[in-house]
């Protein structure tokens, strides 16, 4: 098969699940939250903790943020 992948199975499996996998066990931690922003007349999110979310609550156009983890004992 074309780029060096056995199988087009093995090919969704390296190029897009593993990376998204990857990307969710990093940013949907505990502390995690997704920060929403006035954008050119939308509506921008992006997903943060730490040192980047107070960086990210000092940028024009935040307006609202939310946990993204809920854990089930909070419900």
């Amino acid at each position: 098969m074309r780029w060096g992948y056995e199988t087009r199975a093995e090919l969704w499996i390296k190029h897009l699940f593993e990376p998204l996998a990857e990307w969710t066990r990093e940013k949907f931690t505990d502390d995690a939250v997704l920060c929403l922003f006035w954008y050119c007349g939308s509506t921008a999110t992006q997903i943060a903790s730490g040192e980047e979310l107070e960086k990210l609550r000092k940028q024009e156009g935040f307006f609202k943020e939310t946990p993204v983890i809920i854990h089930r004992s909070s419900i």
